[in-house]
């Protein structure tokens, strides 16, 4: 197994959490250079981020590397792109248009239960007329 295939399962194990090169080295055993260079090829792949950033492991300001899994829409559960329009509702996240067919699904159901009240309603109406024999 490559270094940089050892970084990608350390981090995927502990998603977005992020890992100076430093403690990437020691973790895995690696010399430090070795740790730098499958950081940064780790973090040029899409999914990792390799930023200025706080180490979870020692918790220093460094360079740092993590797996940053692109965030799912809770009603499709495909990613959700940088460049998408999308809803935060409850901590969950919709793309704008799975956002706008709940919306409608909701719409729709309130709409139903207001014509099944109505027919009880004129049923219930028609039921207390007097007849008119």
């Amino acid at each position: 197994m490559h270094d940089i295939d050892r970084v990608i399962v350390l981090l995927e194990r502990a998603p977005r959490r992020f890992y100076c090169e430093a403690c990437i080295a020691e973790a895995l055993g690696l010399s430090r250079a070795a740790a730098r260079d499958a950081a940064m090829a780790a973090g040029a792949k899409p999914g990792y981020k390799y930023a200025l950033w706080r180490c979870d492991s020692c918790d220093r300001v460094t360079a740092a590397v993590a797996f940053v899994p692109a965030p799912k829409c809770a009603r499709c559960s495909w990613p959700i792109a940088d460049n998408d329009a999308f809803v935060v509702e409850h901590d969950d996240l919709f793309h704008h248009h799975c956002w706008r067919i709940l919306e409608s699904d909701a719409r729709i159901a309130d709409s139903r239960q207001l014509a099944q009240s109505s027919r009880k309603l004129i049923r219930r109406t028609v039921a207390r007329l007097p007849s008119s024999s």
